[in-house]
């Protein structure tokens, strides 16, 4: 079967008619008057670039995140939360539409979130007194995550190095001090702690790294993406001590949001407002640290940079301590949400998740992720060698996953079948062994997806601090 060349016209028609209901529903949504909800606040903290086994819960060794393992104690811990895609801008789609990327437009063949479309800020914008703080340049006004809020900050734009994070906590206690407390809030926070370079608060270096010469640390510590680059292109030369010493680094960075995670909490009014607010806790992808000679969170949809932390807290749903297994993924946020307000079912845009609340997924639900082609970051490689070969990485990839068994599919015709049960660092490809389950993976992937090409968005210009703000973290746009 060959991905790039089969298509379903049934499947075609069925996207048109999406895409014209999502129109729809969009301009009735926004013109509508507010729906009668639940009083109950909305905190939904993005840990940016966390994958799971960085968080306590997951199976990692050497990690520290007490204020996560508390909610995790209170709450719900999800073992089995995969993200839809390898980076910032597509996850963060998912997350406030419900969407897969190739429906949304967020992603590196897009230029942001289709304008035709309902997001979780514009619905609770209508019913809530509503803030989005990003320290992320992916995240901003220009791309529609704005939309919707009352108040929104881009906090990275006032961060002077990557030594001290941005202000978020000064502008977000700002915000809680002056917002309109007639009604419930709905707190959108990105925290980008834990992305390179690595730069942990010494406190939590000194608790998760090794006891290595000063001078050697500081060499790590200033480890970036152009140094990430140039491992994948095999410029350097990282052994496994180095990127032991780099996870270990990388860990205490974690533990440095965790704390940072903590003050927001502290912030919010003590234990009555949060014990009526539902608290939302998620990594919007992972990591690559040497895992399949890659660095940083690109090219791939191994679960290093798939599976995330997704930990729920909400009083009189999940019991406390409650650790499950069920396969869920980003685009079940937005449903979650909605159920725990008891948004009104007839008014709720199509979403392609499902709610978290009530019964659990069934364990064969396929979990999907997609990559669009990087045409942003050829020119970065090619700035440093304008040799490299970039082929390779320029293609578009497809995922599912059913039970144990993951299939990536390439538009180039590269399968790889992994089974996460027998081989979690999916280090042996079983697809010439297994022609079956490839064949019944990417037939139920075609089925999904329809296509190889993601939706079309309009272009867009973003100003020349978000570019350079993005180059800098080794984005071409």
């Amino acid at each position: 079967m060959n991905f790039a060349i089969r298509s379903s016209s049934y499947r075609g028609r069925a996207l048109l008619v999406l895409g014209f209901c999502l129109i729809v529903i969009a301009s009735c949504e926004r013109d509508a008057p507010p729906p009668e909800v639940r009083d109950r606040n909305v905190l939904l903290v993005v840990l940016d670039t966390t994958r799971a086994d960085a968080v306590e819960g997951y199976g990692g060794r050497n990690v520290y995140t007490p204020t996560l393992r508390k909610l995790a104690a209170e709450g719900a811990l999800f073992q089995n939360a995969r993200t839809t895609s390898a980076w910032t801008l597509p996850a963060h789609g998912s997350l406030f539409t419900g969407l897969f990327p190739s429906r949304h437009g967020a992603h590196a063949e897009g230029s942001g979130l289709d304008p035709s479309l309902v997001t979780l800020p514009d619905l609770l914008g209508r019913t809530h007194d509503s803030a989005g703080f990003s320290e992320n340049p992916h995240i901003v006004k220009a791309r529609g995550f704005a939309r919707g809020f009352d108040h929104f900050e881009e906090t990275w734009r006032e961060q002077a190095s990557h030594a001290k994070p941005p202000p978020t906590e000064e502008r977000i206690a700002t915000w809680l001090s002056d917002r309109d407390e007639t009604k419930p809030f709905f707190l959108f926070v990105n925290l980008m702690t834990p992305h390179l370079p690595y730069l942990p608060t010494l406190d939590h270096q000194e608790r998760l790294v090794p006891k290595l010469d000063a001078k050697i640390i500081d060499n790590f510590r200033s480890v970036e993406e152009g140094h990430a680059r140039m491992q994948i292109m095999g410029q350097l030369g990282f052994k496994r001590l180095e990127f032991s010493i780099l996870r270990a680094l990388y860990h205490a960075d974690v533990a440095t949001a965790d704390t940072r995670l903590q003050d927001i909490l502290e912030l919010l009014g003590g234990d009555a407002v949060l014990d009526n607010t539902l608290v939302v806790v998620v990594g919007d992808h992972g990591e690559n640290i040497g895992d399949h000679g890659l660095m940083e969170h690109q090219f791939c949809l191994y679960e290093s940079l798939l599976r995330v932390p997704l930990i729920i807290r909400l009083p009189g749903e999940f019991a406390p301590g409650s650790n499950l297994d069920e396969p869920v993924q980003l685009v079940d946020i937005m449903p979650t949400v909605l159920d725990a307000l008891d948004w009104p079912a007839d008014s709720r845009p199509l979403s392609q998740g499902q709610s978290l609340l009530g019964s659990p997924s069934e364990h064969s639900r396929p979990a999907y992720a997609e990559l669009m082609r990087p045409t942003g970051q050829e020119p970065l490689y090619h700035a440093i060698d304008p040799e490299f070969d970039f082929a390779p990485y320029m293609r578009r990839l497809k995922s599912i996953q059913v039970d144990n068994l993951k299939l990536i599919a390439s538009e180039d015709g590269e399968r790889e079948l992994y089974n996460l049960l027998a081989d979690p660092g999916e280090i042996s490809n079983l697809a010439s062994k297994q022609p079956d389950d490839v064949a019944r993976l990417e037939a139920q992937l075609l089925d999904w997806s329809g296509a190889w090409n993601p939706a079309e968005t309009p272009p867009l210009e973003l100003d020349t601090q978000t570019k350079d703000a993005l180059r800098e973290l080794g984005y071409g746009q």
